[in-house]
């Protein structure tokens, strides 16, 4: 089995559920020549239509779309920008930024679940989208078209020429797979013991 490492680049998503901080790892292929420390509104990354969005615009843009998976105890914090070593699980920090988006889902969060989402790559690969503590508190595995109306934007952005986010194997995710709703015993333990 092929070993995929993160990277070329990684974006850390942080946000926090009521005092838990959580954090969504998305990798993603820089245009621009980095510097440590240059504001994400100076960096160019590229989407799957060969065109090119500033990397604030596109956290904003992907908070904006979140937004109504978490209930209003959820805040994004901010997000890290790290290089990945190749052939390596090493990174190096480059840049932050700031965010501070809250939830707009009416129902409370339930603890300790996670949704995840699951698509097929252009490689054959698998790609895999993570929330952790998101309102929906039953446990399931659906076809990705049947999820909810924030489920299914997300995914037509994760298929769009738009889309930023590369998987795990480099290439662009073509094809949904699953919505799988479940509980992250980790977070479990965190919560209930």
């Amino acid at each position: 089995m092929a070993v995929n490492f993160p990277g070329p680049w990684q974006v850390d998503i942080h946000y926090v559920v009521d005092g838990y901080e959580h954090t969504q790892k998305l990798n993603l292929d820089v245009e621009t020549v980095v510097t440590v420390g240059m504001p994400f509104d100076e960096i160019e990354i590229n989407t799957r239509a060969a065109g090119t969005v500033f990397l604030d615009a596109a956290i904003d843009a992907w908070e904006t779309l979140q937004l109504p998976r978490f209930s209003d105890t959820a805040a994004f914090t901010g997000a890290d920008l790290y290089f990945c070593q190749e052939n390596s699980f090493n990174r190096f920090w480059y840049s932050s930024y700031g965010m501070s988006g809250v939830g707009t889902h009416a129902q409370p969060y339930s603890k300790a679940n996670e949704t995840i989402h699951t698509y097929r790559t252009q490689e054959g690969g698998i790609m895999k989208l993570v929330w952790e503590e998101c309102p929906i508190a039953f446990f399931a595995k659906v076809s990705l078209a049947a999820g909810t109306l924030y489920e299914g934007t997300t995914r037509d952005f994760v298929l769009s020429d738009d889309n930023w986010i590369l998987a795990r194997d480099t290439s662009w995710p073509i094809a949904p797979l699953h919505l799988l709703y479940g509980q992250n015993e980790a977070i479990f333990k965190k919560r209930y013991r």
